[in-house]
């Protein structure tokens, strides 16, 4: 081949090569602004979904801190029954 073919084809691809890697890095945004034009809501659906696992989650967590409370209630309670015993005991001693 000649030299100058060989130039050509190296500024062609010179000229070429930023636009490919260009493409090929933003390929994900271009997706998705095609996806907004053409009307389909692909993210919306996950926006759904994670609204609906924040919801059950929200739900677990106020299940579980009521859980707790009525844990520390009886956990008192029996502190409390324990020093009434152990008083009771001491009174109860002969001295």
């Amino acid at each position: 081949m000649e030299t100058s073919i060989l130039v050509i084809l190296g500024v062609a691809g010179l000229i070429v090569l930023p636009f490919v890697l260009a493409i090929l890095m933003f390929r994900p945004l271009v997706i998705s602004i095609a996806d907004r034009i053409a009307g389909r809501k692909v993210a919306n659906n996950e926006i759904k979904e994670i609204k609906q696992k924040l919801y059950l989650l929200q739900d677990e967590v106020a299940d579980l801190r009521g859980k707790m409370l009525v844990l520390e209630d009886e956990y008192e309670f029996s502190q409390r029954l324990l020093k009434d015993i152990e008083k009771r005991s001491i009174e109860s001693k002969p001295d």
